[in-house]
């Protein structure tokens, strides 16, 4: 993970990269993070939302879970490395375009 950087920084630091390199980044416009990857054709970003749960009565600690936003599936994670190892090996519909995140992984 990269910390808070640009979509056209990360555009940048991927496109020299070969197809199917990825990053994840902190989102600079929500709160949730961005999957930005590098497609056949140029890169791609899909935003993964950070939800934040109400709190339990004696409960300090804030809650959140993880999912993509938009078309994609809408299960959600409790950590955002899982929604990463689960779609490692599951196709993700979004926009009506299949993409296998297992591509994404080099």
């Amino acid at each position: 993970m990269l910390g808070i950087i640009s979509r056209s920084y990360a555009e940048h630091l991927l496109c020299s990269k070969p197809i199917g390199s990825y990053l994840i980044r902190i989102n600079e416009k929500i709160f949730g993070y961005a999957l930005s990857y590098h497609a056949s054709d140029h890169c791609r970003h899909l935003l993964i939302e950070v939800i934040l749960l109400p709190k339990r009565h004696n409960n300090r600690i804030q809650q959140h879970v993880y999912r993509f936003l938009g078309g994609a599936k809408h299960e959600i994670f409790t950590q955002l490395n899982e929604l990463i190892e689960k779609y490692s090996v599951c196709l993700i519909i979004f926009e009506q375009k299949q993409i296998n995140m297992m591509d994404l992984f080099i």
